[in-house]
């Protein structure tokens, strides 16, 4: 499941010129589930716009199945903290 403001990478750009595959973007607003046309097919899905880039006109935003959500982790940086302890050496 998709949320507003989560950051998420383009997985599929086939057809839409507007993303760019392995793309990151944050997620607008999220819609559905309801019928959409996909490629040429009627799915039930999800659709979900992006503030970094806009669907072309008569689109109803893009198949959630073209993004995959982006597992943000704190950095931890204490092991190279450790690193920096000054250790008295004996002369």
């Amino acid at each position: 499941m998709f949320n507003i403001n989560q950051k998420v990478v383009c997985v599929d750009a086939d057809g839409a010129p507007q993303l760019k595959l392995k793309g990151i973007y944050t997620i607008k607003d999220v819609r559905g589930p309801l019928w959409q046309g996909w490629r040429g097919d009627r799915v039930y899905g999800y659709s979900i716009f992006l503030y970094e880039a806009e669907t072309a006109a008569g689109y109803r935003g893009f198949a959630a199945e073209r993004f995959r959500p982006i597992q943000e982790r704190p950095t931890d940086i204490s092991v190279f903290k450790e690193m920096l302890i000054d250790i008295p050496v004996e002369v």
